[in-house]
């Protein structure tokens, strides 16, 4: 049951690390694509 706990632990921080990182990653791009498409 305790390595279960753990398991289930990671797991969880481990989901939001990724979403953290892949919201960062789609905010920098769409940032990006804005100065690129504002520059002529």
């Amino acid at each position: 049951m305790l390595k279960f706990e753990i398991y289930f632990k990671i797991r969880i921080n481990w989901d939001f690390l990724i979403k953290a990182h892949a919201i960062m990653i789609i905010k920098t791009y769409l940032k990006n694509t804005d100065n690129f498409n504002n520059d002529p």
